[in-house]
């Protein structure tokens, strides 16, 4: 009876072989790679949205600080201000930044999502909700 234990205990304190973690395999690799690349460009995008809307603000600001003078006979307003001129300049290139950010944004976001589905769906997760007695066993596919 004793030797039936121990047999018992080594058999279960091994690991059987579809226990053990495989190698990834190549389009693990290349989906991890591809994460990585979409994750920088969503960052990128970002980056790219807060740089040209605080340029656009502080450009809209630099404009409407500048002195302006009006010509009594034409009404029309002119400056030579730098003040007007790097504005200007701002609200230009934050108008870039923004129209090339939200792009690149939309497309990094989409694409992490679907790269980590992929990676996250080849594994196996119990569940647990308070909603349901005992333990729901589920495979993302």
């Amino acid at each position: 009876m004793k030797l039936f234990f121990v047999v018992l205990l080594v058999a279960f304190s091994t690991k059987l072989v579809a226990q053990y973690q495989a190698r990834p395999s190549a389009d693990m690799i290349a989906y991890q790679q591809k994460l990585e690349k979409y994750k920088r460009m969503k960052t990128g995008g970002i980056v790219m949205i807060v740089a040209g809307s605080i340029a656009t603000i502080v450009g809209i600001s630099g404009i409407s600080n500048a002195h302006y003078v009006t010509n009594p006979y034409t009404g029309q307003r002119t400056t030579n201000d730098p003040q007007a001129t790097t504005g200007a300049l701002l609200v230009l290139g934050g108008a870039g930044l923004l129209g090339g950010g939200i792009p690149l944004t939309i497309i990094g976001s989409k694409n992490v999502n679907r790269y980590q589905r992929k990676i996250d769906g080849l594994s196996l997760n119990l569940n647990l909700s308070p909603q349901q007695q005992g333990l729901v066993l589920s495979y993302k596919f």
